[in-house]
């Protein structure tokens, strides 16, 4: 019976273990994709400013928080809180709860609106810069349409709010 119980906790682990592989293999194709995507838009940004330049360039290089909290978890390496290994998390992560309200980090045109696996409802905001895109994820639907919404820097919202993760 004992061996039998270990057999079915086993089972069940790796089954586990496969169904997260499987949802982080989505997010690193989505995170994929998405760094495509920026990263021409950041080309294109980069040839319109350097047709506009006449030798110099503006910007202080700075995008306000959209949200007033603590930050929960840093860009930077960390232990991944699922695999337990040293991984590059790629944002910051806000300590808020549920149904508050978020803010455009600067202004900008919504680039990508709608579901992303393991980020929850999230939309991607071109600010105008070489290389300034925001990304909001786990927010509460519907989420803003693509290309058709711009949002002003420091204004929330009225659709925007964090959503409850687990």
């Amino acid at each position: 019976e004992l061996v039998e119980g270990r057999r079915a906790a086993l089972k069940t682990i790796e089954e586990r273990e496969a169904s997260e592989r499987a949802r982080l293999k989505k997010l690193e194709t989505e995170q994929s994709k998405l760094k495509k995507l920026l990263a021409e838009r950041a080309r294109k940004a980069k040839a319109k400013a350097k047709a506009k330049a006449k030798g110099g360039s503006g910007g202080s290089g700075a995008l306000s928080y959209p949200v007033n909290a603590y930050v929960s978890s840093s860009f930077g390496y960390r232990i991944h809180p699922i695999y337990n290994v040293r991984r590059l998390h790629t944002g910051t992560d806000f300590g808020v709860a549920c149904g508050t309200p978020v803010k455009a980090a600067r202004s900008g045109t919504v680039i990508l609106a709608g579901w992303a696996g393991g980020y929850g409802n999230r939309i991607v905001v071109d600010h105008g810069l070489v290389s300034g895109s925001g990304l909001a994820t786990d927010l509460q639907p519907p989420v803003v349409d693509r290309g058709v919404r711009r949002l002003g820097e420091g204004r929330p919202s009225d659709r925007l709010r964090r959503a409850r993760t687990g």
